[in-house]
């Protein structure tokens, strides 16, 4: 059985990206390595081998493997499996576990097997966009950090703070909809047309069960989302302002220093210096 070694696959960098393609039947036999890596099915369908059971795979799977575990895929036989791996140096993972409290068990409990999460095609665009940035840097320490941070932010479950437990369900679900961050950009309207009742009735009931206005609750997560652009992509305060739905930049630096106490500048210049290992 291979055991495959950081440094031979990546000896100068911290994060490595391939695209990997396995013809229909092929099967990849089992082996081990020392790092992380997550693999994301773009099409096709199969199964990862493990020593104890078999996990089914399909087009739109992510999958953490850890570097305990002794894995092998095969594809289907009348399909084949188009994969984009990403591994990552294990000490910049362990260490971003302990710092953010990443949401992923099977990469750190011992006890567990890989884990598989199935994407929305939104989040699959936005796995596909974040490695995208990836593949255009220097594949060191910071690309690595910024690969965890958007995982982070992807995959961590939305929070819909101060819902009362007997809001009504559509408004539950419009919440947990609106999110999106193409939603969040078309601002309110959206959210109306979410909620599926008149603006007036979304607002009389946003404010009974979540004690804020619509345009509150749109805002902070607007932030949220503008947080994750400043540190885990390239673009320029005023792109990240538009991207978010804010039409005029001054009205988002004020919102923004409102609900961080810093400046989008500040934020983006404090958070690179974390990441890299320096304040």
């Amino acid at each position: 059985m291979k055991n495959l070694k950081w440094k031979t696959i990546c000896p100068n960098g911290s994060i490595h990206l391939a695209r990997l393609y396995a013809r229909e039947s092929e099967h990849w036999q089992l082996h081990s390595h020392d790092f992380h890596e997550c693999s994301f099915i773009i099409e096709g369908s199969g199964k990862q081998t493990l020593t104890k059971t078999d996990m089914h795979l399909k087009s739109g799977d992510l999958i953490f493997v850890s570097p305990r575990d002794i894995h092998g895929l095969k594809a289907n036989t009348n399909s084949a499996l188009s994969i984009y791996n990403v591994a990552i140096e294990p000490s910049i993972v362990m260490s971003f576990i302990d710092r953010y409290k990443f949401p992923l068990d099977a990469w750190e409990d011992k006890n567990s097997e890989p884990a598989r999460i199935e994407l929305t095609e939104t989040e699959q665009k936005s796995f596909l966009e974040l490695t995208s940035h990836i593949e255009k840097g220097y594949h060191d320490q910071l690309d690595a950090e910024f690969f965890l941070y958007g995982l982070l932010r992807l995959l961590r479950p939305s929070r819909t703070p101060l819902l009362h437990d007997e809001a009504p369900y559509w408004l539950r679900e419009a919440l947990q909809e609106a999110t999106n961050p193409e939603y969040l950009k078309s601002g309110i309207k959206k959210l109306v047309e979410l909620c599926g009742r008149s603006q007036e009735h979304m607002t009389r009931t946003f404010k009974k069960y979540m004690g804020i206005t619509p345009t509150t609750w749109l805002n902070k997560h607007r932030i949220a989302h503008a947080k994750y652009l400043l540190v885990s992509t390239p673009m320029s305060i005023l792109e990240i302002a538009l991207e978010c739905g804010f039409e005029s930049p001054s009205n988002f630096h004020h919102l923004f220093r409102k609900e961080t106490g810093e400046s989008p500048g500040l934020y983006r210049k404090q958070s690179t210096a974390v990441q890299l290992g320096f304040k």
